[in-house]
């Protein structure tokens, strides 16, 4: 991981693992994307805690994850559509505003090795109810949603349900934030259960993020 890293502020959580599109038509990320566009990881995002996407510089949480560039596309109006991948964690020490683009001092951060006898049985559990969340949502809206199966480690399990749970953002940035993978996963099974309960109560289940994209089921 780069020591200097430059930085897009969103208002949305990129997870290590996780796919995002995006559309860039501010000037200083397409002059970010101009110098970075052969670089890995391209930037890193961060989640905005305070002011805006646009324009201001804004507060951002000092935990974020790096993009790595999969795609891109410029369009007839000189905006770019791009798709990256989250790579790795970092976190922030110091943040230049001062350049064409935010650049930021990083380090790398590493979750904890869980061993599978540790965590293999609560990670099935979890497994279980988010599909009969999906289930549940799938029925009561007349949809049909793929199974999910259980990526081959802790960590991407974790990112790859926290992704798809309908969660308030800071929710996510906490699960980000959390250095220790078996309590991330503690609290994805927590907040599982508690969409499953707000389901069967019949507030919940408004939005499902599937590897088809996010549906929103109204």
């Amino acid at each position: 991981m780069p020591s200097q890293l430059p930085l897009f502020p969103l208002g949305t959580v990129l997870f290590p693992g996780m796919p995002l599109p995006l559309r860039i038509f501010e000037r200083r990320y397409l002059t970010m994307l101009s110098d970075r566009r052969e670089s890995s990881p391209a930037f890193g995002v961060v989640l905005i805690r305070g002011g805006q996407e646009v324009g201001e510089i804004p507060q951002v949480s000092m935990i974020g994850t790096t993009a790595n560039l999969e795609s891109l596309e410029t369009r007839p109006d000189g905006t770019l559509e791009i798709a990256v991948s989250g790579g790795e964690r970092f976190g922030i020490e110091f943040i230049d505003w001062s350049g064409d683009y935010p650049v930021a001092t990083i380090s790398a951060i590493s979750g904890t090795e869980v061993p599978p006898s540790e965590t293999g049985p609560l990670l099935a559990r979890t497994g279980a109810m988010f599909n009969r969340f999906v289930g549940g949502v799938a029925a009561l809206y007349d949809r049909r949603f793929s199974t999910w199966t259980e990526p081959e480690d802790v960590a991407s399990a974790v990112y790859d349900l926290a992704s798809r749970l309908p969660l308030h953002t800071w929710e996510r940035q906490a699960i980000l934030d959390d250095p220790d993978t078996a309590s991330q996963l503690r609290e994805v099974n927590r907040l599982v259960r508690r969409e499953l309960a707000l389901l069967r109560a019949g507030t919940g289940g408004r939005v499902v993020n599937h590897p088809g994209g996010l549906f929103t089921v109204n």
